[in-house]
This record gives C-alpha cells, sequence and structure tokens, in this order.
C-alpha cells in the first residue's frame, strides 16, 4: 500500500523508512522536497520561499485540530500542554470555606513516552487531490 505523500504514521521503530522523514521540526528545502511542501506548506513553519518545516511530534501527543461539542478550540498547529506541571500538596487542616493552608508544591515532568512511539511522515507516494 503505497502511502499519500504528506501522511503520517505513528511508528514503533526509532528510524524513517526510505521515503519517509521523522516528524521533528527539521527544516526542508524547497526545492528538494517540492511535492511536500506542496502538501504542508509552511503550516509548521519555514519561509515559504526556500524553507518550510515538517511538524514536531517529538514527545508529544496529536490531537485533531478544530473544536468538538463542549470543547476547547485547537487551530492547526497549535502546540498545547507543559512537558512540566507544579503539584500542590495540602498539608493543612481545611479552614473556613474549605481554603487549605500551608500549601506545598512538587514539580513533576509531565512527558508522554517518547521512546515508545515515533511520527514519520510520507516524502514519496501517491498524490492527494481535494
Amino acid at each position: 500500500m503505497n502511502p499519500y505523500i504528506g501522511e503520517i504514521r505513528m511508528t514503533a521503530f526509532d528510524y524513517a523508512p526510505k521515503f519517509w522523514l521523522t516528524c521533528n521540526g527539521m527544516e526542508l528545502n524547497i526545492r528538494e522536497f517540492n511535492e511536500l511542501y506542496e502538501v504542508i506548506g509552511t503550516t509548521y513553519g519555514g519561509d515559504g520561499k526556500e524553507t518550510f518545516r515538517l511538524p514536531d511530534l517529538s514527545g508529544r501527543v496529536p490531537i485533531h485540530y478544530g473544536q468538538g461539542e463542549g470543547l476547547s478550540n485547537y487551530p492547526m498547529n497549535q502546540v498545547t500542554g507543559s512537558e512540566f506541571a507544579t503539584l500542590h500538596t495540602n498539608t493543612g487542616k481545611p479552614a473556613e470555606g474549605a481554603v487549605y493552608t500551608n500549601e506545598t508544591e512538587t514539580g513533576l515532568i509531565n512527558i508522554q513516552p517518547a521512546l515508545a512511539v515515533n511520527f514519520i511522515i510520507a516524502t514519496f507516494g501517491a498524490k492527494h487531490y481535494k
């Protein structure tokens, strides 16, 4: 089965096979990857004259753009979330109005299983016509 140019797949291996590139935000030359540029343009960055960028899905979880009923709106290529979070631990007793006192903070690394899943993008294959 031939991929579409610009198709992104999840893989369990840590390399990009022939005619695929890793989705790591790499900057590419438009002349060298013209067909891929025609599909994704400068959606993920680049100057649009000589260069464009691949999506950067390193340590990230992709979500679909748009807005579902009762959900937040996410424009295409919006980076959201954080790799770090702060946990607040309440060490005191509840005060009036359920307000806690003597709060301490703990740092937490919030990174998805980036070593288990890698994303690759097809640079050669069938063209997708709109």
